[in-house]
């Protein structure tokens, strides 16, 4: 993702390229990256491709990723998508955003349980 994203600004002494960037975004997609996902879908939009934008948002937001759901919503203002899509979309990104936050709590659980026994306060 973050090679794709130095492609795609021209950072770190890497000339930009959007057509690199592309590749790398999307060989992070393929792997899970929700933010590498997002991107292609802001890529596909600026592109006047709405329906794989819409495509990426869907997916990267229903993974939780917060950024997608504008993508979403423009989206669906545009009429590239349809109330019933969007409301199912974004019932996966709360699921998706209350699994991260309960995961989150268990670390912290298990971070206090592990200080108390230590006598850490």
């Amino acid at each position: 993702y973050q090679l794709g994203a130095f492609c795609f600004c021209g950072h770190m002494g890497l000339e930009q390229n959007e057509e690199e960037a592309l590749k790398y975004y999307q060989q992070a997609a393929e792997s899970g990256d929700v933010a590498a996902r997002h991107n292609l879908g802001g890529i596909e939009f600026r592109s006047d491709n709405h329906l794989a934008a819409m495509r990426h948002f869907r997916l990267s937001a229903s993974g939780g990723f917060k950024h997608s759901v504008g993508g979403l919503i423009a989206c669906f203002e545009d009429g590239f998508l349809h109330h019933a899509d969007l409301a199912e979309t974004l019932q996966a990104f709360y699921r998706a955003r209350a699994e991260m936050k309960s995961e989150g709590r268990s670390v912290r659980s298990v971070h206090q349980i592990l200080e108390e026994d230590r006598g850490i306060q």
